[in-house]
C-alpha cells in the first residue's frame, strides 16, 4: 500500500514539475528512478500486485461465514384450485370430487441464511495458491523494473550517441562550409581549380546531408526515451551524464566476479511456476476428500387474503441448523486423469526449472563474449579516431598551403568522420553490452 501510494504521489507531482518549467535535468539515475514510478509497464505491474492481493482477500473470504438475506411476496391472482374425495366433508358423497382452494390469495416471507465452511481440501490449497500468485505478481513487477532499468541505459545512451553524433558532424559541415568559401575565392582569382571547387562542394553536401539524418535520428531516440520514462512526447528535457560516466556504469568487478543463477528473477520465476503447478495437482488431489459445511436458517413467513402484513397479519417463524457432508464416490476416472495431467505439468515445470537454470548460463557468458568484444571493438575505435584526426588536421594544413588536392582532402575528411562514427558508434555498443551483461547477471 505504501508503494501504491509513492506511485499516486509521483503521478500527481512530477506532472506540474515538467508544467512549471521549461526543461528539466535528469542524471541517468533521475530517469531511471523516474521511470520506476511513471513508465506504463510498471504502473501496470503494480496494478497487478493490487489485484493478486485483492485475489488473496476474497479468496479468504471464502472460509468465513458468509450470510444472505430474502423477503419475497406472492400474490395469487388465481388461487390455485385442488379436488378431493366427497366424503372429507361430512355428508359428502364419496364418489365425488369437490373443488376447494387451500391456499389464501396472498403471502410474504422473509429468511435469513448463514453457512460457515468446516473443511473443504480446494479451500486450503486455493489459499496458498493466491499467496503464490501474489508471489508471482511482486516477482514480475522485479523483473519489470530490470528491464526498465536496462531500457533507460540504453535509451539514454542513445540519445546522447545521437546528439554527439549531429554535434560532430555539424562542427564538420562548418568547417568544410567555411573552406569551400576559400576554395572559391581562390579559383576566382585563378588559384586554385574548378575540380577542386567541385569536389570540396561535394563532401559539403554530403556533410550537410548527412547533419539533417542526425538531426532526425536524435528527435527519434528522444521521443522512444520520453515514452519509456512515462513523460509526454513534448515534454523538453537534459540529460546530464557524460556518455563517458554511463561507459564506465559498473566496475569490472562487479562483472566478473561469482554468479549464482538461483538468485536470477528468471529462475525464481521458473520456482514460482513449479509450485504453482504442484499447487494445482493437490487440488485436483483434493477433489477425492469430503467436504463439511454447517448452516444456519431463520424465517419468518404469514399468508392473508388481504395486504395486511404489516398490520394484524400473523406471521410464523421457523428455525433450521444442520450440517452437510458432500462425499466424492465415482466420477468415471475424470479426477484420475485430471491428476494425471496436473502431475505431467509438475514434470514440465520441474525439467523447466532445471532448463531455466542452464539457459540463464549461457545468456551470461554470451553477454561476457560480447561485452568483451564491445570494450576491444571501443579501444581500437578510439585509437583508430586519434589517427583519423591527426592525418585530417595535417591534409587540412597542406590543402590550405597548396601542396595537397581537394581529392586528398575529401577522402581524408570521410576517414575522419568514419572513424568518428566508428567511434560513436562502439561507445554506444559497448554500454549496451555492459547493460545487457548487467541484466543478465541480475546486478542492476
Amino acid at each position: 500500500m505504501e508503494t501504491l501510494k509513492k506511485v499516486l504521489i509521483g503521478l500527481l507531482l512530477w506532472p506540474v514539475s515538467l508544467a512549471a518549467q521549461d526543461s528539466t535535468s535528469f542524471t541517468l539515475a533521475e530517469a531511471i528512478d523516474f521511470a520506476k514510478v511513471n513508465s506504463y509497464a510498471l504502473r501496470d505491474s503494480e496494478f497487478e500486485i493490487e489485484k493478486a492481493k485483492r485475489l488473496v482477500k476474497e479468496t479468504l473470504a471464502i472460509g468465513l461465514p458468509q450470510i444472505d438475506g430474502s423477503v419475497s411476496y406472492n400474490n395469487y391472482l388465481e388461487v390455485p384450485i385442488q379436488q378431493i374425495p366427497g366424503d372429507f366433508v361430512p355428508g359428502g358423497n364419496p364418489d365425488e370430487l369437490i373443488e376447494v382452494q387451500f391456499q389464501p390469495e396472498q403471502n410474504m416471507g422473509f429468511d435469513i441464511t448463514a453457512n460457515q465452511l468446516i473443511f473443504d481440501g480446494s479451500y486450503i490449497v486455493a489459499t496458498k495458491s493466491v499467496r503464490v500468485f501474489l508471489e508471482l505478481s511482486e516477482k514480475l513487477k522485479v523483473k519489470t523494473e530490470y528491464e526498465i532499468t536496462n531500457a533507460i541505459i540504453q535509451l539514454y545512451a542513445q540519445v546522447l550517441v545521437a546528439q554527439e553524433n549531429y554535434d560532430v558532424l555539424t562542427e564538420s559541415a562548418k568547417s568544410l562550409r567555411a573552406t569551400l568559401e576559400e576554395t572559391t575565392a581562390l579559383q576566382s582569382e585563378g588559384f586554385v581549380a574548378e575540380q577542386d571547387v567541385d569536389q570540396l562542394a561535394l563532401l559539403v553536401l554530403s556533410t550537410e546531408n548527412r547533419v539533417r539524418q542526425a538531426e532526425r535520428q536524435k528527435g527519434v531516440s528522444l521521443n522512444i526515451l520520453l515514452f519509456t520514462m512515462g513523460l509526454p512526447l513534448d515534454s523538453e528535457i537534459d540529460l546530464v551524464t557524460p556518455l563517458d560516466n554511463i561507459v564506465n556504469i559498473a566496475g569490472e568487478e562487479t562483472l566478473v566476479g561469482d554468479f549464482d543463477f538461483t538468485t536470477h528473477i528468471d529462475y525464481q520465476l521458473a520456482e514460482n511456476q513449479l509450485r504453482t503447478d504442484e499447487l494445482k495437482m493437490a487440488n485436483e488431489q483434493a477433489a477425492y476428500m469430503p467436504s463439511l459445511s454447517a448452516f444456519y436458517s431463520y424465517q419468518q413467513n404469514s399468508q392473508s387474503n388481504s395486504f395486511n402484513f404489516f398490520g394484524d397479519a400473523a406471521w410464523f417463524p421457523t428455525q433450521l441448523l444442520g450440517v452437510r457432508m458432500n462425499v466424492p464416490i465415482f466420477a468415471s476416472f475424470g479426477r484420475k486423469n485430471a491428476v494425471a495431467q496436473a502431475r505431467i505439468n509438475v514434470d514440465q515445470s520441474s525439467m523447466n526449472l532445471e532448463r531455466t537454470g542452464r539457459d540463464i548460463m549461457v545468456q551470461v557468458q554470451q553477454a561476457r563474449a560480447y561485452y568483451y568484444q564491445a570494450l576491444d571493438n571501443y579501444v581500437t575505435s578510439e585509437e583508430n579516431l586519434e589517427l583519423s584526426s591527426r592525418i585530417n588536421n595535417k591534409e587540412l594544413t597542406k590543402y590550405k598551403e597548396g601542396i595537397s588536392t581537394s581529392l586528398d582532402l575529401a577522402q581524408a575528411q570521410r576517414q575522419f568522420l568514419d572513424s568518428q562514427n566508428d567511434f560513436i558508434n562502439s561507445t554506444y555498443n559497448l554500454i549496451d553490452a555492459k547493460s545487457n551483461l548487467l541484466k543478465a547477471l541480475n546486478r542492476y
